[in-house]
């Protein structure tokens, strides 16, 4: 839980028996966690994107040792988001977490695979999930939740309607991480599966099932780091195209495109990336890893209506990323055989 600096033990004999003697001392940094983030794309046709962001965590706020996450973003996708996250128990096995939400984002509405408006969708709610650790290393949570919003066209034909809509669902999560670094892994897995049902029992518009699975495995050979991986998101019923889409694009997520633009109800992304370490290892506090990348992906999305299909993409991108005192930076090249290129910059981490 990184609450702790050091921590010693000793056994002491005594008339009565043994006995164990604990000593802790808490971390004089602090245990509270604040991250911070910043993404540039540029397409080469005049169109960019960029998000800057924070995370701010609060650690051991009780004896149970809950913890209150919050997260802002400005940009092309802006956020609020903030989770307050409480064990049940001393072990903390069993926990609750309610949060709150409030983003907008641009979504493209497609039809016969040509883009006729991008919709700015704002959208607004609340959920309480209940769940359990799994170990170490994995999770499994039960939500609820409610959502408002409206979608209004920012590009293209005026004509098309703007319009609200009203989301009510639950959900089931699970997710296992043994992953050993976030930006820069060696070895490890995660794996992450979200299943969501739209009900109008409880308040939603329209009744639709929708899943996501997303896996990544990393493994290391000397200096090379191979990581295998992807997605793969399904909305199994008839529904408003702009609500329930999942976004594609940017680094590593089908290269090439711009951050997040490529919109449909089903999306599949399979990739490999290659990491080599440029810069001797050390162990002292001042080792800044430079590495050497690229990646290779294939990704389709589309809709259940069939009025669009992008057809399975191919991508490709090299990277060279470097280890801050502010998170890892990252440049980037992407493109791929839809003509489409693209440059990102990543400086900390991803919201």
């Amino acid at each position: 839980l990184e609450y702790f600096e050091q921590v010693e033990y000793r056994v002491v004999p005594g008339s009565l028996g043994n006995t164990l003697v604990i000593s802790a001392r808490e971390k004089r940094s602090g245990t509270d966690y604040l991250r911070l983030g910043l993404n540039l794309s540029d397409d080469f046709r005049g169109d960019s994107a960029f998000n800057i962001g924070a995370s701010y965590r609060k650690n051991g706020i009780n004896e149970l040792g809950a913890e209150w996450l919050t997260r802002v973003q400005l940009g092309d996708h802006q956020e609020l988001y903030t989770e307050f996250y409480q064990p049940l128990d001393a072990g903390s096995r069993w926990f609750i977490a309610p949060n709150l939400l409030a983003e907008a984002q641009n979504v493209e509405s497609i039809m016969d695979n040509d883009p006729i408006a991008e919709y700015r969708r704002q959208r607004y709610g609340y959920g309480l999930n209940l769940g359990r650790q799994i170990a170490n290393n994995g999770e499994i949570r039960f939500g609820i939740g409610h959502a408002w919003g409206n979608a209004e066209v920012r590009v293209g034909d005026q004509r098309l309607p703007d319009f609200s809509f009203t989301e009510g669902y639950y959900g089931l999560q699970y997710s296992f991480d043994t992953v050993d670094n976030v930006d820069f892994p060696r070895e490890g897995e995660e794996i992450g599966l979200t299943l969501r049902q739209y009900d109008p029992s409880l308040g939603s518009d329209e009744r639709y099932r929708q899943w996501e699975l997303h896996l990544d495995k990393a493994l290391s050979y000397g200096p090379n780091t191979f990581v295998l991986g992807g997605r793969y998101g399904r909305t199994l019923d008839d529904a408003e195209v702009v609500t329930s889409s999942f976004l594609l694009g940017g680094a590593r997520q089908l290269s090439g495109f711009r951050q997040d633009s490529l919109a449909g109800q089903n999306v599949s992304l399979g990739r490999m990336v290659y990491l080599r370490r440029l810069t001797p290892r050390s162990f002292s506090p001042l080792d800044f890893p430079l590495y050497l990348g690229a990646s290779l992906e294939r990704g389709r999305a589309w809709n259940n209506d069939n009025e669009f299909d992008s057809g399975y993409i191919n991508a490709a991108s090299l990277f060279l990323s470097y280890e801050t005192p502010l998170g890892p930076l990252n440049f980037s090249y992407g493109f791929n055989d839809e003509d489409e290129r693209a440059l990102y910059m990543n400086l900390g981490r991803n919201f």
